[in-house]
């Protein structure tokens, strides 16, 4: 049987959409037999090979395809499009490589593949890269979305944030407003505190929420179904202690729905203003009796 020389030529040529990239790159063979001629317009049967590590390294996917040459004896086809036998393509992580592509060939169309020749993959598609391995530099893009590994994370911070999430707005005098969390759900908005079996929901309500009411702000134990605080964007009114899943509105500027107010302080108490504009602070005795004091209006 004649032998065959493989002329092996890449054209980096990419297909992508930004969305959803096809996990394929263009790959061009020049096919020549044993005396440089061409084998033109015949079957050909090749395998491509995605090596990590070396020339020598293991597999990390391999399918097969069956083209036909040119009349100049080359053959185009798709890594990523033939059928698999090995692994997928959009299951190799392109950042953990270097990585090499393996052909072989059978010029007889069968597969009984006695040629072959490996090259480097020295560049790696953009988009197959942030889709597989993560990105540019640490941040890792899997199925479950884009992550961090690698420290911790500032924005606006300084150059070395001291925690997991440092966010750090400008300040211009009359306040600083760092991030926003927003949505456009007429139901509401929450942003969740959780550790172990402990979550704590701080939510907006929009105007159709019929859980919270529209327009008003909630803490929510997400474990007890209950609302230690409700604020009610209207009234004003603040209720502590909501003891149901769909929480009461406050009716006094200060609502407590269950439970005792305490105050440990002596001589502590209740500030409350007279009609004639003195305010009174109103302890207890020892005995239990009611003490009423005048007292400076707080400023």
């Amino acid at each position: 049987m004649k032998q065959f020389l493989t002329t092996l030529s890449f054209s980096l040529l990419f297909a992508f959409g930004y969305s959803q990239a096809p996990a394929k790159m263009s790959y061009q063979s020049v096919i020549r037999n044993s005396t440089g001629s061409l084998v033109a317009n015949s079957a050909v049967s090749v395998k491509i090979s995605i090596l990590q590590g070396s020339v020598s390294g293991a597999a990390v996917y391999t399918e097969t395809h069956s083209v036909t040459s040119n009349s100049n004896g080359l053959v185009t086809l798709e890594i990523g499009g033939g059928t698999p036998s090995i692994g997928s393509m959009t299951g190799i992580v392109w950042s953990t490589g270097p990585y090499f592509v393996k052909t072989e060939t059978d010029p007889a169309g069968g597969s009984n593949y006695t040629l072959a020749s490996t090259s480097q993959l020295l560049s790696v598609p953009y988009a197959l890269y942030a889709e597989t391995s993560g990105s540019v530099g640490p941040w890792v893009n899997d199925a479950n979305g884009i992550k961090y590994t690698a420290g911790n994370v500032g924005i606006g911070a300084p150059s070395k944030p001291s925690y997991k999430l440092y966010v750090m707005g400008e300040t211009n005098g009359i306040g600083s407003n760092p991030a926003v969390i927003a949505s456009n759900d007429t139901w509401h908005t929450a942003m969740s505190l959780k550790n172990n079996n402990t979550q704590y929901s701080f939510i907006v309500s929009g105007p159709n929420d019929i859980e919270l009411q529209p327009n008003n702000f909630g803490i929510y134990n997400a474990v007890a179904s209950k609302w230690p605080l409700t604020i009610n964007g209207q009234s004003n009114n603040i209720g502590i202690g909501n003891t149901t899943a769909y929480p009461q509105p406050a009716k006094s500027r200060l609502h407590v729905f269950s439970g005792d107010v305490n105050i440990d302080q002596i001589g502590s108490g209740i500030i409350m203003k007279s009609a004639n504009g003195q305010c009174w602070r109103v302890t207890v005795g020892d005995s239990g009796n009611l003490i009423s004091t005048a007292i400076a209006c707080p400023q």
